[in-house]
């Protein structure tokens, strides 16, 4: 028999003979039961009556059913890609009033002196 140490995320664990290790399927599902932290799998595998391991695998399979279910319905409405467009054709075109407020401080007299700036401005090119 040879012993071996064991290393694990936590650490090098005890020397482990490695024929006393046993992996079955029974005792890593039993050890993956023992460890994990969905609630309903622990009392699956520790609970003494058979009613009690009936009751409990009843709950997690409609549990994971549920889950599943609503997986589903969420993934087809995600991609079902429901997109709805109605095309109205109107020959006018009705536009909302529109206010535009003019924050800019400028005097209505400057724009007056202005415009006749350019006014004549234009006059001249055009001469």
């Amino acid at each position: 028999m040879m012993k071996t140490e064991e290393a694990t995320p936590f650490g090098i664990e005890d020397t482990v003979n490695s024929s006393q290790r046993g992996l079955t399927m029974e005792s890593i599902f039993n050890d993956f039961a023992a460890e994990t932290t969905a609630h309903g799998i622990p009392r699956i595998i520790n609970c003494r009556k058979p009613l009690s391991k009936v009751f409990w695998l009843c709950l997690v399979v409609v549990a994971l059913t549920i889950f599943f279910i609503q997986t589903t319905i969420l993934l087809s409405n995600y991609y079902a890609f429901n997109t709805k467009i109605n095309l109205i054709n109107s020959e006018e075109v009705h536009f909302p009033a529109v206010t535009v407020c003019n924050l800019n401080k400028m005097k209505r007299s400057s724009l007056v002196s202005l415009i006749v700036i350019l006014s004549s401005l234009c006059y001249l090119v055009e001469m």
